[in-house]
């Protein structure tokens, strides 16, 4: 299967968008984007899943969305609790401070027998 790239605009909205959420003080702890099978999802990893459940995570992320920012849709996004075993996973190579906005790129990596493909971290905390 061949691999979408991950551009440098993609790239530029992932990081627009976090910085989007922060404002919006919609708690985030893990942004990245994550390429599985070929095709690439911006995963937000948020504690409103847990406290609110996903639609309203959901909801709100949208609400930043609309105001035109990162130049993507909702269904480019994958909203997961926190202790989502595939963020936990991740955490156990890679962290970065609370607050960040790293550009970490992390793939062909084996972590506990799981391969990762590629991926673009800007926080993992």
């Amino acid at each position: 299967m061949a691999t979408e790239l991950l551009v440098t605009n993609r790239i530029n909205g992932g990081e627009e968008l976090l910085a989007a959420l922060d404002r919006a003080r919609f708690p985030v702890d893990a942004a990245l984007w994550y390429s599985h099978e070929g095709t690439w999802r911006y995963l937000i990893g948020s504690l409103v899943v847990d406290k609110q459940g996903p639609k309203e995570a959901y909801r709100r992320v949208n609400q930043v969305l609309r105001r035109g920012v990162g130049g993507f849709n909702l269904s480019d996004i994958t909203v997961l609790s926190s202790h989502d075993p595939l963020l936990r996973l991740l955490r156990s190579a890679v962290s970065t401070p609370a607050q960040a906005v790293a550009g970490i790129r992390f793939g062909g990596n084996t972590i506990n027998n799981v391969f990762i493909e590629d991926a673009y971290i800007y926080r993992l905390a």
